[in-house]
């Protein structure tokens, strides 16, 4: 690999993670009293971001090498939070002995993939406890709590990939709040998230084509000018 390719590989990782940091601290902030360290991985499941908790709960998981480095892909762990949702494509809560090996049933681990501005999987976040006093529903609360952080940083991705242009965002309510498309001045559009392009059907190759935004949605001319 020379050192061009190596930049080529690295600079999309490199955006994620510069993109996501303010979200991910402000998870950490949010979860870390319950023992959860916050994890962003890349999508072969290795941890690219690890915020531990302190305490006991931090020693724990650093013995079991949840940190910085590691990798937790399906091929190698079996079913195990990071992994599944990344070979899924999908939140994921595995809570405590729901984990394909027995080493890993003490913990529960809350997911949501990462999607970036093509509508493609780049990561996901990934929250770990090791407590056993929190029953299930507390960690699906958790897991909606780092959805929610998801989406913040896939809107943060979107609008800084297509920061040049126009975004008009849909709905809450038809997308799950990301459903963006950017537009140029011409009202040709120029790209569009995951969300959008279920529902709408846009691909690619509509995009690359430079489809007429009134397709999919009509623009307040008004608010425009």
């Amino acid at each position: 690999v020379t050192q061009s390719e190596l930049k080529t590989f690295t600079a999309p990782m490199d955006e994620m993670i510069h993109l996501a940091m303010p979200e991910l601290d402000d998870l950490y902030r949010v979860v870390r009293e319950a023992g959860y360290c916050v994890n962003l991985a890349d999508a072969n499941a290795t941890v690219l971001v690890s915020r531990l908790p302190e305490g006991e709960a931090a020693t724990i998981l650093r013995r079991w090498k949840v940190y910085t480095g590691s990798i937790f892909s399906e091929a190698i762990e079996g079913t195990n939070g990071l992994g599944t949702a990344l070979a899924e494509q999908r939140p994921i809560l595995v809570h405590r002995d729901e984990h394909f090996r027995e080493q890993w049933s003490m913990f529960s681990c809350a997911v949501a993939p990462v999607f970036d501005h093509a509508g493609q999987l780049a990561g996901a976040v990934n929250i770990t406890s090791c407590r056993a006093d929190l029953d299930r529903t507390a960690h699906q609360l958790a897991l909606a709590v780092t959805m929610q952080a998801v989406q913040r940083i896939e809107q943060a991705i979107f609008r800084s990939r297509f920061r040049d242009g126009w975004i008009a965002t849909l709905p809450g309510d038809r997308s799950g709040g990301n459903a963006m498309i950017a537009f140029d001045d011409d009202r040709r559009v120029i790209g569009a998230s995951r969300a959008a392009r279920a529902a709408f059907g846009l691909s690619d190759s509509m995009i690359e084509a430079g489809a007429a935004l009134s397709q999919f949605i009509e623009v307040d001319d008004t608010m425009m000018r």
